[in-house]
């Protein structure tokens, strides 16, 4: 319950904060200490799965004796870093506050910093990582800087053998000199991935494999949906120009997706949308031309990006026998899929339509006209002849 005077739109007191989460935070490099401020500040407010996180821009610079514009140039950063994601929003007294959650999984994987690089050394080894000089006991000074009488040297102690067991010989056990510690192999330092666009061949990971929050959404949605999100993601970062375009976990960022698109999902399956894709009905009558069509000759290099695109995702059997033949060219409306007969024309449109336009998405370059016309040959032909 609040205090008398709190600020609007602040988080409730807690019975316990996740103290595992603002330690992870100060075990990472987080790039300056007013990020690592911000995110312990955030993690204090968090659940032990990084969520529950609701407070006032206001607030929190407040509390964190800044001002809110700093505050909103932080979390957007940490947004654009995938270490903070956005999960809905909460009524409060004002209106709405945003609710924020800690991606775990993104957090932990931040290279630790220098301390605890040598702390989990020393944990996985069992040795100092900085070897220490033993003390010379041989000799000893006087308070008053004279040399006291010289000690002898220690005579080394040899341990008594074991019931039954004989006394290990000596000089047998190692060659290393007896006041030099092993050699300890540190770990090799964490590699810093550099941001980078999406890959080509990127491809969403399985829901198993997701983080606890995002996989819990993923395993609500109903079937086909979290391959059409999929599919809309990388049209999107595809296409995406600027510096949040290029990310250096792209992972985290499919997670964020995730959790953003949803209540969209939720909305739609509600509302009777059916996102399993629907299965090619059998072709009760062969396509009378498989041959290429002559509109082939004015295919470029986009054209074939998209005939690469479209084999790989509809296998080589259903490419080969209704995309193959088509040919794939661009006006200044955009693209037109050219086909042999009305046959093919009619059954590629209504089965793999959606999965043609996909495809010209992930090809398209930024600006261009993003239309799409299915055409026969023939029709084509005659409607040039007839304007001639």
């Amino acid at each position: 319950m609040g205090r008398p005077g709190e600020p609007a739109c602040r988080t409730g007191e807690r019975e316990a904060v996740s103290n595992h989460l603002i330690s992870e935070c100060h075990k990472r490099k987080l790039g300056s200490m007013t990020r690592l401020a911000m995110m312990a500040y955030l993690a204090d407010k968090a659940s032990d799965d990084g969520r529950g996180i609701y407070a006032s821009k206001q607030t929190m610079a407040d509390e964190l004796d800044t001002t809110k514009k700093t505050v909103i140039t932080l979390i957007q950063g940490l947004i654009d870093d995938g270490l903070l994601i956005v999960v809905g929003e909460r009524a409060c007294v004002n209106g709405h506050t945003v609710e924020y959650a800690i991606d775990v999984e993104a957090l932990r994987a931040l290279p630790m910093v220098g301390c605890w690089q040598r702390k989990e050394a020393r944990r996985n080894t069992g040795v100092a990582a900085t070897p220490v000089k033993e003390r010379d006991r041989s000799s000893n000074d006087t308070p008053t800087g004279v040399a006291a009488t010289p000690k002898p040297p220690l005579e080394p102690f040899t341990p008594s053998p074991p019931d039954g067991g004989e006394a290990p010989a000596a000089g047998l056990d190692d060659d290393r000199d007896g006041d030099s510690p092993a050699p300890v192999e540190l770990p090799p330092p964490p590699v810093t991935v550099k941001p980078h666009r999406l890959p080509d061949d990127w491809t969403a990971p399985p829901i198993a494999e997701l983080g606890d929050v995002a996989r819990r959404l993923a395993e609500l949605w109903p079937d086909g949906a979290y391959q059409a999100v999929e599919a809309q993601f990388i049209a999107h970062w595809q296409q995406a120009e600027g510096r949040t375009a290029k990310k250096s976990n792209w992972r985290a960022a499919w997670s964020k997706w995730i959790i953003t698109e949803h209540d969209k999902i939720m909305r739609a399956a509600k509302a009777g949308t059916n996102f399993a894709p629907a299965a090619p009905p059998k072709a009760t009558t062969a396509p009378q031309d498989q041959r290429p069509v002559a509109a082939k000759a004015g295919e470029d290099d986009r054209s074939a990006i998209v005939h690469n695109l479209l084999e790989r995702d509809l296998g080589g059997r259903t490419y080969a026998k209704w995309i193959k033949p088509a040919a794939i060219t661009f006006d200044e409306e955009g693209a037109i899929v050219t086909f042999g007969s009305e046959f093919q024309r009619s059954y590629a449109e209504t089965n793999l339509g959606q999965r043609i336009a996909v495809a010209l998405a992930r090809a398209a370059r930024p600006g261009e006209p993003n239309g799409l016309r299915f055409i026969v040959e023939t029709a084509a032909k005659e409607r040039i002849a007839d304007n001639g």
